[in-house]
């Protein structure tokens, strides 16, 4: 940064630390478009090299659609030398407006591409970086966040589509060329590059509506006239055009002209022992030449295969060759250079292997950890066995290195009978070495399972893990990842000052709501509720998670009437296990976990629609939850004074607390105060909080899909006699914790 930069800048770069040299990533270019062809037919051009240091005021357009973008008064941004390259930074309240409105040549379902220069010293968990139009009208608007409710992280066409980078969000501190390039018409294919690779695409409709201006570092809503979500970070270059660029085009704008799109992939294994390669040229017109080698090193001795024994598709620049015949367990390099009458291309080292066939499909599941007794070991055979060895001990590095086998069986068996004692609350490890003839062997993958602790009496341990949203970004992916952690979690050891113990196997998973991203589609929600059902199951047995899940109602799962997850949670209802009380609408039940009594209020504790605030009343209807959870109150509690959980999607305080009003809530607190209420435990927030209402801790319990991470987080609860132990659980390790004290009633005393 030059010395004279902004006190946003200073501050921002202070707490994100010393920034990623600005072309560490992907080679990109320094000068903006000086080493690229200039890409033809933009109505918009923004570069940022020619600008002077300084607040600005007006940003010219060199594009077809001429005027500008100019900064409304107290919202100028400013221009400054950004990891050597000028741009303009926004401080998170600054924006540029078009001096012309969205023109139909964009607008509707028209194709288009819109390619940014952009840095940003941290991530928000909203950021507009440009807006083809405003709301409430529909509009496009191109995103850097962590994805959140009513935005994507890289895309999200206001009414129509949403899109986020399949990896991840772009790293801070580095600058990053993102490019979207929209089919057009119905279900068109809306592609997203960032750095030049192919980051997402899906089939999208967008309907973008003509007549509104343009914001570059915002978006903006015109019902309230304030800026929507605005962008705190830099945008060296804005390029719009009203055709879809193809790859080769969007890489060449940024200077990238090498061949690309290898298959197999680099980094790759394959099955089988047959492969083609292919790929694409990077440069029009460009003759390429195919360099094969077993190894990194052999690579610098290879010769050029003859470029006639190379299948080329002259209208898309795709080239094929083979098939060839690789041994299994060989590893292979290829690499490929190109040429025309002026220009070369070296090109990038691209590796894969064939597979030595491991075995696989593990039964007990690898890493899972609530297995109360086996009586044999499964698997699926690896396709090239011949014969196969069998594994088992007490740590992963005895089995891993193991020369002494616990059986030895023919090619096809897929079980072993298992007579072992297994001690309770143990780690066990396994693996299954293949012999391949006479190919190379495969090792076997070492798997382990954990037994369930002994039962203690009135010591409870379980889990909540809130607002999946599958059909969001790459949520089914991050969903996946933390499933898995908490199929392996038993065993952990929590931090000392917390609890000097380990978390103990849990008796179930809470879902507190938000489900699904649109449990309202009727396009999409079935197939999305499938998605979440294959991860989280329902009784531990019939999903990836392998405890019970106890799931309720969000506000993006859907109105009453539309709702795929409301109509699957009441059919669920009526086969779901341990359940106290179900109410009549079949809706929202209760459950008794040891000395606690759990109530699901779903969406919030409220009677009827009047209850809602601030959003459509019909469609978030709490459906009579809070006169459920009066009746199931008086019912299974009285006064007892047994411990009693409460869960809802909407929390009380705190963050997106203000969706149900404040009459509803003195009415739920009016209802709840004649019983031992431990906890209110909540999600909608995607926040990790601890907010203490009244004499009630209520308890925000995170998100388990954070796109910036390719991870969650989710909140661990450990219940004993006299206290309540929670804590966060995050993509890292251990986040901020609370210890209650409870008093539990000597009638329900072990």
């Amino acid at each position: 940064m030059k010395s004279n930069q902004s006190n946003w800048t200073r501050r921002t770069f202070l707490k994100s630390g010393s920034a990623v040299a600005a072309l560490a990533t992907a080679g990109l270019p320094q000068q903006l478009l000086g080493a690229a062809p200039e890409v033809k037919g933009q109505l918009i051009l923004l570069d940022a090299a020619g600008l002077a240091d300084g607040p600005l005021t007006e940003w010219k357009n060199a594009g077809t659609l001429a005027g500008g973008f100019s900064a409304p008064e107290g919202k100028v941004p400013k221009v400054e030398t950004v990891e050597g390259r000028k741009a303009v930074v926004y401080d998170g309240r600054s924006t540029l407006q078009s001096s012309f409105v969205l023109p139909e040549q964009l607008a509707g379902s028209k194709p288009f591409t819109v390619m940014l220069w952009f840095f940003t010293p941290r991530t928000s968990h909203h950021a507009v970086m440009f807006s083809l139009g405003a709301r409430p009208q529909v509009c496009g608007e191109f995103n850097n966040n962590y994805g959140g409710p009513g935005s994507a992280a890289a895309f999200n066409g206001f009414g129509s589509a949403a899109l986020g980078h399949a990896n991840g969000q772009p790293a801070n501190g580095a600058w990053h060329h993102v490019a979207y390039c929209y089919a057009g018409g119905e279900d068109g294919l809306f592609q997203l590059y960032l750095n030049g690779e192919l980051s997402n695409q899906k089939k999208v409709t967008l309907r973008s509506v003509a007549g509104q201006p343009l914001f570059l570092g915002s978006g903006f809503d015109t019902n309230n006239k304030a800026l929507f979500h605005p962008f705190a970070g830099a945008i060296a270059g804005l390029q719009v055009l009203d055709r879809p660029l193809a790859a080769r085009e969007v890489r060449n704008s940024i200077g990238m002209f090498s061949a690309y799109g290898a298959s197999p992939a680099d980094g790759a294994t394959i099955q089988g022992s047959e492969v083609t390669l292919r790929w694409s040229l990077g440069r029009e017109g460009a003759k390429p030449a195919l360099f094969l080698a077993s190894s990194e090193a052999a690579m610098a001795a290879a010769k050029a295969l003859p470029v006639d024994k190379i299948r080329i598709d002259a209208a898309t620049g795709t080239c094929e060759f083979g098939p060839m015949t690789i041994a299994i367990g060989d590893r292979f390099c290829w690499r490929v250079d190109q040429a025309t009458a002026d220009q070369k291309d070296p090109g990038s080292l691209w590796q894969f292997q064939v597979s030595t066939g491991p075995a696989s499909a593990p039964e007990p599941r690898d890493q899972i950890t609530n297995v109360s007794k086996i009586n044999e070991l499964k698997w699926l055979p690896g396709p090239h066995a011949t014969a196969q060895m069998v594994f088992f001990g007490a740590s992963a590095e005895e089995v891993a290195n193991s020369t002494a086998p616990l059986a030895r069986l023919d090619a096809k068996s897929g079980r072993l009978d298992f007579k072992q004692p297994l001690e309770p609350g143990k780690h066990y490890f396994w693996r299954v070495a293949t012999a391949n003839g006479d190919r190379p062997a495969d090792p076997g993958k070492v798997w382990s399972f954990r037994t369930v602790d002994t039962p203690i009496k009135n010591d409870l341990t379980f889990i909540i893990a809130t607002d999946q949203h599958y059909g969001r970004d790459n949520n089914v992916e991050i969903n996946h990842v933390v499933v898995t952690q908490i199929n392996s979690l038993a065993g952990t050891k929590y931090p000392e000052k917390f609890d000097p113990g380990i978390v103990r196997t849990p008796r179930g998973v809470i879902a507190p709501g938000d489900l699904l991203d649109k449990g309202y589609d009727p396009k999409t929600s079935q197939h999305k509720w499938d998605e979440w059902i294959a991860d989280y199951g329902l009784d531990g047995t019939d999903g990836v998670l392998g405890f019970p899940v106890f799931e309720g109602i969000g506000n993006h799962d859907g109105p009453p009437l539309k709702s795929i997850p409301r109509a699957k949670i009441r059919e669920r209802n009526k086969v779901r296990k341990g359940l106290t009380e179900i109410s009549e609408n079949g809706l929202h039940y209760s459950w008794d976990w040891e000395h606690v009594h759990i109530v699901n209020t779903n969406l919030f504790p409220g009677d009827g629609p009047d209850d809602v605030m601030g959003v459509s009343k019909p469609d978030h209807d709490p459906e009579m939850s809070l006169d459920f959870l009066k009746k199931d109150l008086a019912k299974h509690v009285a006064k007892s004074g047994k411990p009693v959980i409460v869960i809802t999607h909407y929390g009380v305080l705190g963050g997106m607390a203000d969706w149900w009003t404040p009459e509803a809530k003195e009415r739920f607190h009016q209802a709840i105060a004649p019983y031992n209420v431990i906890g209110i435990f909540n999600g909608h927030s995607h926040g990790a909080d601890f907010i203490n209402w009244k004499d009630i801790l209520t308890v925000h319990c995170g998100t388990t899909a954070r796109p910036e991470y390719g991870h969650g987080d989710f909140m661990v609860i450990r219940v004993t006699e006299t206290e309540m132990k929670i804590i966060h659980r995050k993509h890292d390790g251990w986040g901020n914790s609370r210890v209650v004290a409870i008093n539990t009633p000597a009638a329900f005393k072990a």
